[in-house]
């Protein structure tokens, strides 16, 4: 397979789960020559623990959580196999070598750039494995925000479940490590710090990025080395595009018809937050939990953010 050639602008946009990066992704995808890819890590991560039967076999809640994702109800069936392919791939390739060296290949004819969103923590672990030629970049979120968030998507898009308040997110999907989101995207961050010694890794806050697009994208293109256009600010909202994504066609599809990604994929510009204040002591236990573990790592990388002024 052929190599990178030095000329091709490559970035990693890490991600802490729900903040806003899908969104960023289609955003991405308006910005002429540039080649995305959506979460290949991810879903290597999920072949890795999920779906495979040696992982924590001897443990219930992940044997439940196990028959219900494994199990797509008719009507995800019906979608998967009504919905186009494009360049998505089948779930079955997505090992961590197989990704890497996807994302070491040549650029795709008429691309000069490709652009990777995925999480942190499907890499937690395996940073020396990573492509060497990308520029690292990080997207976080306000912790109580992303708990929040995440733990209706646990409850509703993979236990299935309409009664959020029974789900505990720090146990009943055993196999994301829901405490340890911020502190793997910390480190992450640290070893691109340490690796890239000459160029600061960026750090982009979700919401500084959704409330003001006008003045964090223009300073995230220059950092990355792409020439920003003002009508970058809105795109199409149809889910078109998605069919010139790289990734995995079963997550992506299944994603864009639940929570998980149903917004992004219908958005044309990002959506701003209402900023209110979150009382975390009336949240649940919990999201309390996730929220006490994640606030220093947020903290030290919300210092080093573009900021909007």
């Amino acid at each position: 397979m052929s190599k990178t050639s030095c000329t091709d602008t490559r970035v990693f946009l890490w991600c802490v789960p729900r903040s806003a990066s899908t969104a960023f992704l289609k955003c991405m995808s308006n910005v002429p020559g540039v080649q995305v890819w959506n979460e290949p890590y991810t879903m290597a991560y999920v072949n890795g623990t999920l779906l495979n039967p040696s992982f924590l076999p001897e443990n219930t809640k992940m044997t439940r959580a196990r028959q219900v994702l494994t199990a797509p109800t008719p009507e995800l069936l019906k979608i998967l196999g009504n919905s186009p392919r494009g360049k998505l791939e089948d779930s079955k390739l997505f090992t961590y070598s197989w990704v890497k060296d996807q994302l070491e290949a040549t650029v795709e004819e008429g691309k000069n750039c490709v652009f990777v969103k995925d999480m942190s923590f499907s890499v937690s672990g395996r940073h020396g494995d990573l492509p060497s030629s990308y520029r690292h970049t990080f997207l976080i979120r306000d912790p109580a925000e992303v708990y929040q968030s995440w733990k209706r998507i646990v409850a509703t898009d993979m236990l299935r479940s309409s009664d959020e308040g029974s789900v505990d997110i720090t146990t009943d999907v055993p196999f994301f490590h829901a405490e340890a989101f911020f502190k793997m995207s910390y480190e992450l961050w640290k070893y691109a710090t340490e690796i890239k010694g000459d160029i600061k890794p960026v750090v982009v806050d979700a919401d500084d990025l959704v409330n003001h697009p006008e003045l964090i994208l223009p300073k995230y293109f220059k950092e990355i080395g792409l020439e920003f256009d003002d009508k970058y600010l809105q795109w199409d909202a149809s889910q078109d595009v998605v069919q010139e994504w790289r990734g995995c066609f079963e997550s992506t599809t299944v994603g864009g018809f639940l929570n998980t990604y149903r917004t992004a994929f219908r958005s044309s510009c990002f959506s701003p937050s209402d900023n209110r204040k979150i009382d975390v002591t009336s949240l649940p236990a919990d999201v309390q939990k996730c929220i006490a573990a994640s606030m220093p790592f947020y903290e030290a990388m919300y210092e080093a953010r573009l900021t909007a002024d």
